[in-house]
């Protein structure tokens, strides 16, 4: 950077740091990929916004589960929403039917989200060319969120960009897959035409990304491949030890295939999600998420973050057990 003040960059963002990401990601997508198709966001959620703002009609499909940002942010700006089944348990099956549903009452566009935040599923090959099918059938845009894509715990994660990359919005976040979700740069990937419309957009939102992160993108994406990694495997490993843990002291939970995520059941309590994580907080000093906030089916279901450093996750642990116990 060489100590120089750039001010405001182009509205796509740095074309450099798109050519990296073009090269990254050009393994997702059979044609080859262009810088057109590319734009650099202030976090996935402010990409997310963006899209909120251009979608046909005004109506859009959110999973139930989903993350709570989905759908404050888009009710926000006058989004009609309408709910497909994620979760607590899967069963693709009502998946693909609700989704099928929404888009025969005349709703265009779908948010996917895999890995799945809170829940950490991943959806089967069959389940997503299934959803592609759907999107080509009823001329549907598909707004994939894989920003949790790096942390698979060795998983296969299949993207709509497989299968209908003319209708998919591809957005990720650089600042989640390093681990710095503060530095807010994520990205899009989509139709050129759309893209130099979200660009307008984003723009008009939010100006131009930091030119001081698009710059530590560069940098990271450059030099820190095993960064990544090696995060990932950290994440895996407090998940796998979360669930020994939780088998071993007969806690319910949902074992997350990916994400960085992991779902206890809190329902033989019988006491709500929002009084545990009450509990937890008040008394125990620990900061979890009700399964409330994703969606009223998960009010059974605590949220817990594998993301922190091994020794605060092993005491997390120990305190859970202890509230859970008792």
């Amino acid at each position: 950077m060489q100590g120089e003040w750039k001010g405001y960059l182009e509205p796509s963002g740095m074309k450099n740091l798109r050519e990296v990401i073009k090269y990254k990601f050009q393994h997702l997508y059979e044609n080859e990929l262009s810088v057109d198709q590319i734009l650099i966001t202030t976090g996935a959620s402010l990409g997310l916004t963006s899209i909120y703002h251009v979608i046909p009609n005004k109506k859009l499909l959110v999973p139930q589960l989903g993350f709570p940002l989905y759908k404050k942010t888009a009710e926000q700006i006058g989004v009609q929403l309408t709910s497909y089944h994620i979760g607590p348990y899967v069963d693709w099956d009502k998946t693909l039917a609700d989704i099928e549903r929404g888009f025969k009452e005349g709703i265009k566009s779908i948010l996917w989200n895999i890995p799945h935040n809170p829940l950490g599923v991943i959806a089967p090959k069959d389940v997503v060319k299934s959803l592609s099918d759907l999107c080509s059938k009823y001329n549907a845009i598909c707004i994939s969120d894989e920003v949790y894509r790096d942390f698979s715990r060795g998983n296969k994660v299949f993207s709509p960009v497989q299968f209908i990359p003319e209708r998919t919005l591809f957005v990720h976040s650089l600042s989640k897959a390093y681990g710095v979700a503060g530095i807010r740069i994520g990205f899009i990937i989509g139709h050129p035409h759309i893209i130099k419309l979200l660009s307008q957009v984003h723009w008009n939102c939010n100006m131009s990304t930091s030119w001081i992160a698009q710059e530590a993108a560069l940098y990271a994406l450059n030099n820190l491949d095993d960064y990544t990694h090696s995060l990932s495997k950290k994440v895996n490993e407090n998940m796998s030890k979360a669930c020994e843990v939780f088998n071993y002291n007969g806690i319910p939970f949902i074992d997350p295939q990916g994400g960085i995520f992991i779902c206890i059941d809190v329902s033989p309590l019988k006491i709500s999600s929002r009084k545990f994580v009450s509990n937890a907080l008040n008394n125990k000093n620990i900061d979890l998420m009700s399964g409330y906030e994703f969606g009223i089916e998960g009010d059974s279901l605590v949220r817990m973050n594998c993301g922190i450093n091994n020794r605060d996750f092993d005491e997390a642990l120990k305190r859970i057990i202890q509230i859970y116990s008792n």
